[in-house]
């Protein structure tokens, strides 16, 4: 299942009656520089996403020093942000976040864009994390993640 092309980046729960408690990776590989006198920086992607309600989900973070820390960016979005808290009681990696942690648009790519204009002038990478519990999974209807067309756009601004 692709937005454009023929594959993306997927990220299942096969579902168990035996613990499978999973994150899932997807990590820009390189650094991405942003040029100091960019504005408008803005990162976007299309997903699908179908998890169990507050027991999966999906979140998106930014790392500033070459991946030891990480910063969630869910507050930064613009179109399409975060749509629950995954319940702590779930045992799911991602703790008690907020995530994309229900059903999205059935069957439909949905657009996400982040505001990243307070890292202009640094280099960044960026990470999916994909985390579920150990219940219910695909077996039970919940598909996962799907993501693709992930991309970075800038202005770029000259003094005169």
């Amino acid at each position: 299942m692709a937005n454009s092309g023929t594959k993306s980046y997927e990220a299942v729960d096969p579902g168990s009656t035996e613990s499978n408690v999973q994150l899932s990776q997807l990590l820009e590989k390189k650094q991405v520089n942003i040029p100091a006198n960019a504005g408008n920086v803005r990162m976007s992607f299309f997903h699908i996403f179908n998890f169990e309600p507050g027991y999966d989900g999906g979140v998106l973070e930014v790392s500033t020093d070459g991946g030891e820390t990480w910063q969630d960016l869910g507050s930064r979005a613009i179109v399409g942000g975060y749509d629950g808290k995954v319940t702590a009681a779930s045992q799911n990696p991602l703790g008690n976040r907020f995530a994309w942690t229900a059903r999205g648009r059935a069957g439909a790519f949905s657009r996400v864009v982040i505001d990243l204009d307070s890292f202009a002038g640094r280099s960044i990478r960026l990470r999916f994390l994909a985390g579920s519990d150990q219940a219910t999974g695909v077996r039970d209807g919940f598909t996962g993640w799907f993501i693709d067309d992930i991309r970075i756009t800038t202005d770029q601004f000259a003094c005169s």
